[in-house]
């Protein structure tokens, strides 16, 4: 009985250590804004936004605002009908809250 709760105890315990992340790697954010046009600022509908490392994205609305989560270092790409694509790469200088 004790060498089978012993077994289960250290099964457990190597489940656990395998299980967690090292999440400081990795810092999600949830990225959103308005895409405008550089003359006129007026918005842009329907653009389409692609993170390039996960390979997934979003579209703008009507009022060209987009929200999505996304790596802190990641390539996102944009792209509209009648408007030059542009890369851009996620850079930001704050520290990730931390909530318990």
């Amino acid at each position: 009985m004790k060498l089978l709760l012993l077994t289960l105890i250290i099964c457990f315990s190597t489940t656990l250590g395998v299980s967690q992340k090292d999440t400081t790697k990795n810092t999600l954010i949830q990225f959103s804004g308005v895409i405008v046009s550089g003359d006129s600022l007026e918005a842009v509908p329907f653009c389409h936004i692609i993170d390039k490392s996960v390979r997934r994205g979003t579209t703008s609305d009507y009022f060209g605002y987009f929200s999505f989560v996304a790596n802190k270092g990641d390539t996102i790409i944009f792209s509209s009908i009648g408007y030059k694509k542009a890369n851009f790469i996620i850079q930001t200088k704050s520290k990730p809250v931390n909530i318990p």
